[in-house]
């Protein structure tokens, strides 16, 4: 149906036809040494890793080494391990065992991640569906906005929180809570719906799609870590896009097993007012494929108000480790360095 669908047939070759027709139109002594010696068969050989750290590759004639007697030796055959001493998870990676994925589906859901939607049946990823009762919008509010998290799972890429909101209230930096009205807040119920849907069937690009989450009301709004600079001094600073985008909250639950070396206690540089990049218009969207999402992905419950301590108790032991532990329960100090809180991005000026 699709171009990016097909399968290529190739048509039937004669190889000697090929082989005598290529030998008539170039003449061979133009060829030199190293050029001839690529149409003709050379030794086959095995690479392997050796324990040797000063040669760490071990080469072998195939014909002389165990593989030859594959066909003939039953106890020599592929063992899908790693080897002895492979660092596993490697830091920068993505691993999908970061978040408690339950299961893999096949099902029809039409997938789109080259801007067409696919005919045929989509691996899905699908976390727990019962999701632990979560304390209130406020009290998330409080201990996320202004600190990091990773989203884009299994990527996870580091992001700046501006701004955090359930069905009712937009908390945004330091200002006062938002409450909204009644139009407002049925835009933000077809802005959820477009983006649980996005996150199963794609936003028409690849590496988007294939994951089913469990339904929350809650979502944030971060700034994507754009890079690292190094000052005057220097020091070497994280640096976030001047752009927002908006993650449901259950995507944004899990840090790398293995924290890229490279960022490791950063500090940030942030202008004056970090949180001020994003409007709340961007739940405005209320075209077609919103209001067909709206019949397609479950209603959304709202945000518990329960016992915060049963809550951290539920969610540590269903695998949220990283929420229950390092974001929420306990006592957490900004990323940022003070110094580079109120540092403007444009400046060129030397830190004090």
């Amino acid at each position: 149906r699709w171009p990016w669908e097909a399968v290529t047939l190739l048509p039937f070759i004669d190889v000697n036809k090929m082989v005598e027709s290529t030998r008539t139109l170039i003449d061979e002594n133009l060829l030199s040494e190293e050029e001839k010696k690529l149409n003709e068969f050379g030794e086959t050989y095995v690479l392997t890793r050796s324990d040797d750290k000063n040669d760490p590759v071990k080469k072998e004639i195939f014909n002389e080494s165990k593989w030859a007697r594959i066909e003939k030796d039953a106890s020599v055959t592929f063992h899908p391990e790693l080897n002895p001493g492979t660092d596993v998870p490697t830091p920068c990676f993505p691993t999908l065992k970061v978040a408690p994925v339950t299961k893999l589906n096949r099902r029809k859901i039409g997938i789109n991640v080259f801007g067409l939607s696919s005919r045929y049946r989509t691996a899905l990823l699908e976390m727990i569906d019962d999701l632990p009762p979560l304390p209130p919008a406020s009290l998330l509010a409080e201990k996320f906005i202004g600190t990091t998290v990773y989203f884009r799972y299994p990527f996870l890429h580091e992001g700046f929180v501006c701004s955090l909101c359930d069905s009712t209230t937009l908390y945004r930096g330091k200002d006062k809570p938002l409450k909204y009205n009644n139009e407002m807040q049925e835009k933000r119920k077809s802005q959820l719906a477009k983006m649980y849907k996005q996150y199963m069937k794609g936003k028409g690009m690849s590496g988007s799609g294939g994951w089913v989450l469990p339904t929350s009301d809650i979502s944030l709004t971060v700034r994507p870590l754009k890079g690292v600079e190094t000052m005057r001094d220097g020091t070497r600073v994280k640096v976030f896009l001047r752009e927002e985008v908006e993650v449901p909250f259950v995507a944004a639950l899990w840090s790398p097993s293995r924290i890229d070396p490279r960022l490791d206690g950063l500090p940030s540089k942030l202008e004056k007012n970090p949180y001020k990049f994003g409007k709340v218009e961007e739940f405005s969207d209320t075209s077609a494929d919103v209001k067909a999402a709206e019949k397609t992905i479950p209603s959304v419950p709202s945000s518990s108000t329960g016992n915060t301590l049963d809550s951290a108790a539920v969610m540590s032991s269903r695998g949220f480790a990283t929420l229950a532990n390092a974001r929420l329960y306990q006592p957490r100090k900004f990323s940022t360095c003070a110094k580079y809180e109120h540092y403007p991005l444009s400046s060129t000026k030397p830190l004090p």
